[in-house]
């Protein structure tokens, strides 16, 4: 069971409406967003997404994601 929670994880977001984990880490949302993990990490600190600590590494709620994305990146107007 733990195994298949940290994979999923870790897994990347494709569709984030259609995405299974309930949290993800900063590295697949820097990477589903297009952005460096520090821009990420900044968001967090300054309240925009809602997060916590697992030791090192920052766990990020998908709720939270769509609270403050609520635009697919390439659903955006250009």
């Amino acid at each position: 069971m733990k195994r298949r929670l940290l994979r999923s994880i870790d897994e990347p977001i494709h569709d984030l409406a259609a995405h299974t984990a309930r949290e993800v880490t900063v590295r697949v949302l820097s990477t589903y967003l297009e952005v460096d993990d520090r821009t990420v990490t900044r968001l967090i600190a300054a309240g925009t997404l809602h997060a916590y600590k697992v030791g090192r590494e920052w766990r990020i709620s998908v709720a939270s994601i769509r609270r403050s994305f609520p635009v697919e990146p390439h659903q955006r107007a250009s």
